[in-house]
């Protein structure tokens, strides 16, 4: 047996703060085939103004079943509060802050295979994720945000 490391990232918690699964049985397509599921992620990370070695991962998950399909229309906010000791000084505060994200996926679909357990078309397993891709895609978006911030202020002062 290997013995373990403790990380320098502390998990304090994870909490559902928002949920809801609904069935969608109205549709002119009889198959239902979760795995076909449409998922849009959503994630954030905000640090605590006070100590900035603690921070809030908020993740968004929205799931639903592909056009005029029976299925589960699924949306849950999920919070993981975090703490990794002297933050700013790590060298690998981003890769932790990026296991963080990973955490509270791996919670969310524990989380989702409880809630739809009871359900019609069976319990939904959230399938696995490329993670350097949903990263990368959010630095691309993050980026292009502050793009149009940076060219819609350009424009203010030289209207000024």
């Amino acid at each position: 047996m290997i013995k373990v490391t403790e990380s320098p990232l502390k998990l304090i918690e994870i909490k559902s703060l928002e949920h809801s699964v609904k069935t969608i049985a109205n549709s002119d397509d009889d198959r239902v085939i979760i795995e076909d599921s449409i998922i849009k992620v959503d994630f954030d990370k905000q640090y605590n103004n006070k100590n900035n070695d603690f921070f809030r991962l908020c993740l968004k998950l929205s799931i639903s079943p592909p056009n005029k399909r029976k299925g589960y229309k699924i949306y849950c906010l999920i919070h993981g509060y975090f703490y990794i000791q002297n933050r700013n000084s790590s060298t690998s505060s981003n890769g932790l802050e990026n296991s963080a994200l990973a955490m509270v996926i791996s919670y969310s679909r524990s989380y989702l295979k409880t809630l739809t357990y009871n359900c019609p078309y069976g319990t939904y397993i959230l399938p696995s994720f490329d993670m350097q891709e949903l990263v990368s895609k959010k630095l691309e978006l993050l980026k292009k945000e502050l793009d149009k911030e940076i060219a819609k202020n350009k424009k203010e002062t030289v209207e000024n």
